[in-house]
């Protein structure tokens, strides 16, 4: 038993480490920094390497040498030699005198400064000052043997439709915790290596999220590879498991404005084994997202964009670029600089080098966490020759270490350039719609309300009459008013909340043929505005979260008469099943930010049904929502990207996460509990399709038992 209990811990880490860093692997690959490269170049870079006199057996020998100020020595590296003498000391900087043919170069400490020893356009040797001694007059410094061409500056030309590339790509990852003070550690360790290949396919015709048809050139990227996972804890040993993953997405710009308005995404994850393992083998996931950004929205600039796409950059350039995140708490300032300029060679290739310029960018992310993001450009070439990412958190007290390291890498391998430029129309303006035309909307003050297909009855009804019409968000709402003490208690301390998340769902009794008896339920919760700020400082003074939170749940119960002769078999009762007024919980939205119309549910499902996979999944036939199992939620940020591990997502690989600030969400079966989940988004101010997502695989609860 043990043993048992043992062996299944030890799938749950591996394989929610698995997902974890698939899940950033998938998501990386959704990124688009930019361009393509062009055949013709290969030949002239090849001609530039007979411009330099170094052996390639002898590029990147380092040695270190210690020197006295007006001392001479002979620094020998590999076939190369130069006479070197220290003719100026004065901290932080020292002068060197550089021979045969003499030349003379500051360096200052701790700054690696390359130098073009014989004048023929390549900076032939790197000089790093380790330490200075001005009481002894002595210095260490590192020489190093280099190959760069001296480029001085770089602007990468725009993409054609028919690019098409390919980059070798590797990740590493480590998460590592120890308990000092019981010794119980864990570390994951994680290695990936596979293919990175994109494509700019010709102008398509393609939908917004609105259904109206726009002109959109199609950007493509798949990804393939492996990986393997290397657990080391106190309580399992040292165990690896294999795996397998690839993703491919498609992004449709619009020709006119140069926004993304759609993107199909496919990924899968394949573990080959689990050590001792009972589950069945191999497991596997796979995803499909179909995202609608909003035209509206001013997208934001990836990082490539803020440095260097468009842009003309200069040796020894530097400057800031402001990320604009999704809060205050995720925008932040990027440092980046210029370096010096240096030979890459492709991926797999024996001699195919290309100049590129260096350009490096360090920032701390929200003061947790460091992020560099390292990339080598060319000005024959519109995309980066080859790109390093890393970031990295340690966090340490006298209990406990706790750090994390994920490290990316993807270098050119082949390509070819597109003979056609893109058509763009930047002089046009796009027209898209202020709302969906299939949806209904109307005003609302704390709660969208339900609309046309979940009306009251009127005098005349009896619940046989509207057996198929739902209680709605608003009659759950005045329920709730009309019975609960403390809701009243909180709207009058808060008059300016407004309902923040509602979840309905519904259960169908078996025993009904027609499906009509069962239970409802609208779990409401109730949130006033307060500044995040202000928020924090309240929870560091009283070590508690604000209490501007109340939370409803109303349940309507649909029983039918066993008499099979009575000519109104069904009848319903409303009861308030649950209230807590005063939680902890908060808003960082007014009321006022939201449209005073809202989309109303009615309008929701209008919406759904003409998405032909939406309305297979939703319903059974035209207008008959399957209620049983379904989980429908309505609220404030239900798929807003705004908390810092969707931003770190979206800063490294350029990928705007699905979200909305308003959401009607749709949501059938889960991964967890039956291996398999249908989700869709609409957005309750425009009415705008947001996202059409499914998820399938082992069920990971089993997985877990």
């Amino acid at each position: 038993m043990i043993h048992d209990i043992l062996e299944c811990d030890i799938i749950k880490k591996i394989l929610l480490v698995i997902l974890c860093i698939a899940a950033l692997l998938v998501n990386s690959f959704f990124a688009w920094d930019g361009y393509l490269l062009d055949e013709e170049q290969d030949s002239n870079n090849n001609n530039n390497n007979n411009n330099n006199n170094i052996d390639p057996d002898d590029e990147g020998i380092t040695e270190g040498f210690d020197f006295i100020l007006d001392e001479k020595k002979e620094v020998k590296l590999g076939s190369v030699t130069h006479h070197v003498t220290v003719i100026d000391m004065d901290a932080p900087e020292i002068t060197l005198r550089i021979e045969s043919d003499p030349i003379e170069v500051t360096v200052e400490l701790n700054k690696p400064t390359n130098v073009d020893t014989n004048d023929d356009g390549f900076y032939d040797l790197r000089i790093q000052v380790k330490d200075i001694d001005e009481k002894s007059s002595s210095v260490d410094i590192e020489f190093t043997l280099v190959n760069i061409a001296i480029m001085g500056w770089v602007q990468a030309p725009t993409n054609r439709v028919g690019d098409d590339y390919e980059y070798d790509f590797s990740i590493f990852a480590e998460v590592y915790w120890i308990n000092k003070t019981s010794g119980n550690y864990s570390k994951y360790t994680v290695t990936g290596e596979g293919q990175w290949d994109n494509a700019i396919y010709p102008v398509q015709q393609v939908e917004t999220g609105f259904g109206d048809l726009h002109d959109a050139v199609v950007k493509r990227q798949v990804l393939d590879g492996k990986c393997t996972i290397i657990l080391d804890s106190s309580d399992t040993g040292k165990v690896s498991v294999d795996g397998s993953y690839s993703a491919e997405n498609k992004v449709y710009t619009e020709l006119k404005d140069k926004k993304d308005i759609k993107s199909v995404n496919h990924g899968e994850l394949t573990i080959d084994q689990m050590p001792k393992a009972t589950v069945p083998i191999p497991i596997s996931y796979q995803g499909d997202v179909r995202y609608y950004p909003d035209p509206y929205e001013d997208q934001k600039e990836t990082l490539d964009e803020l440095i260097w796409v468009d842009k003309n950059l200069t040796e020894g350039d530097s400057g800031s670029a402001w990320f604009e995140g999704s809060s205050e708490d995720s925008s932040g300032f990027y440092n980046w600089s210029a370096d010096y300029v240096e030979k890459v060679k492709l991926a797999g290739s024996s001699g195919t080098n290309i100049d590129t310029m260096r350009v490096n960018v360090t920032s701390s992310l929200w003061g947790i966490m460091d992020f560099q993001k390292t990339f080598w450009l060319s000005s024959e070439h519109p995309y980066p020759i080859k790109v390093f990412m890393r970031t990295n958190q340690t966090w340490e007290d006298e209990e406990g270490l706790f750090y994390t390291i994920i490290e990316q890498e993807r270098t050119l391998r082949n390509y070819r350039r597109g003979a056609t430029d893109i058509p763009w129309a930047l002089d046009e303006d796009p027209e898209y719609p202020d709302l969906h035309p299939l949806g209904e909307y109307k005003k609302w003050d704390k709660v969208p309300r339900g609309g046309y297909k979940f009306d009251s009855m009127n005098e005349e009804q009896t619940i046989n009459d509207q057996i198929n019409i739902h209680m709605s968000p608003e009659q759950a709402f005045d329920f709730a008013l009309e019975n609960s003490d403390k809701l009243n208690e909180f709207l009058e301390t808060y008059p300016g909340a407004y309902i923040t998340s509602a979840h309905f769902n519904a259960t169908v009794e078996p025993t009904d043929l027609q499906k009509n008896a069962g239970s409802q339920r609208w779990n409401l919760t109730l949130e006033d505005y307060m500044d995040r700020a202000d928020a924090y400082d309240y929870a560091e003074e009283n070590d508690e979260w604000p209490r501007k939170s109340c939370y409803s749940s109303i349940m309507k119960n649909i029983t039918k008469s066993l008499n099979p002769l009575d000519p109104d078999p069904y009848s319903a009762t409303t009861e308030l099943e649950k209230e807590d007024n005063f939680k902890q919980g908060l808003t960082t939205k007014k009321r006022n930010d939201m449209d005073s119309e809202g989309l109303t549910l009615s309008g929701a499902l209008d919406i759904l049904q003409d998405d032909d996979v939406a309305a297979g999944w939703f319903f059974d036939s035209p207008d008959n929502l399957k209620t049983d199992e379904l989980e429908l939620v309505m609220g404030e940020g239900a798929t807003a990207a705004e908390m810092p591990g969707a931003e770190i997502v979206e800063i490294m690989t350029g990928l705007t996460m699905p979200h909305a600030k308003f959401v009607w969400h749709f949501q059938l079966g889960s991964v967890w509990l039956v291996g398999e989940g249908k989700m869709t988004g609409i957005d309750i101010e425009t009415g705008r399709l947001v996202y059409v997502m499914e998820i399938s695989g082992n069920q990971m609860m089993g997985l877990f038992s």
